[in-house]
C-alpha cells in the first residue's frame, strides 16, 4: 500500500535579484516495504481535525486525477 504524502517540492531559480520563476515542483509518494523489500499494507490515517480531513480529501482528488489521466493513456 502506497502512502501519498504532501510533501511539495519547489526549486525556484533567480533570474535577477528582484525576480525568480519556479523551475520545478514534485510531489513524491512512499511505499512501506518489509523485510524482503516487498511492498507491505500500513495502518488507515486517523484524522483528527478538519484541516488533516481537508488535505486528506485533497490529496485523494489529486490521486483519482493522476489516475484518470494514466488510465486515459492506455
Amino acid at each position: 500500500k502506497t502512502a501519498g504524502m504532501s510533501y511539495l517540492f519547489n526549486l525556484y531559480v533567480l533570474v535577477t535579484p528582484d525576480d525568480s520563476i519556479r523551475a520545478c515542483s514534485a510531489y513524491f509518494t512512499f511505499v512501506s516495504l518489509d523485510e524482503k523489500r516487498r511492498p507491505q499494507a500500513i495502518p488507515s490515517l486517523e484524522l483528527h481535525t478538519e484541516e488533516e480531513a481537508r488535505r486528506f480529501e485533497a490529496g485523494n482528488k489529486r490521486y483519482q486525477k493522476r489516475k484518470e489521466r494514466r488510465e486515459g493513456q492506455s
